[in-house]
């Protein structure tokens, strides 16, 4: 996914992050565990989440159905990312 490797190379470039977080927001129910994980991950490490309260309140619920299905790997991020 985008969003998980431009945080690992640091990149926050603002544009990108508003447009993947919209994106997200609007396709919540048609992202995996491993998607939302990776997602929430990377906006948590780029230090991001003050920037987008939305994308937080949209994604809640999704998260919290992700994670009965979530991998120990995907759970350990969302959980870093929280």
């Amino acid at each position: 996914m985008v969003a998980h490797s431009a945080a690992k190379l640091g990149h926050k470039e603002m544009a990108l992050w508003l447009e993947l977080t919209r994106c997200a927001s609007a396709k919540t129910e048609a992202l995996t565990s491993s998607d939302l994980a990776k997602l929430c991950w990377a906006v948590s490490k780029l230090d991001l989440t003050n920037e987008f309260p939305d994308f937080w309140q949209t994604t809640e619920d999704a998260v919290i159905g992700a994670a009965s299905t979530a991998q120990s790997v995907d759970l350990s991020m969302l959980a870093w990312a929280f």
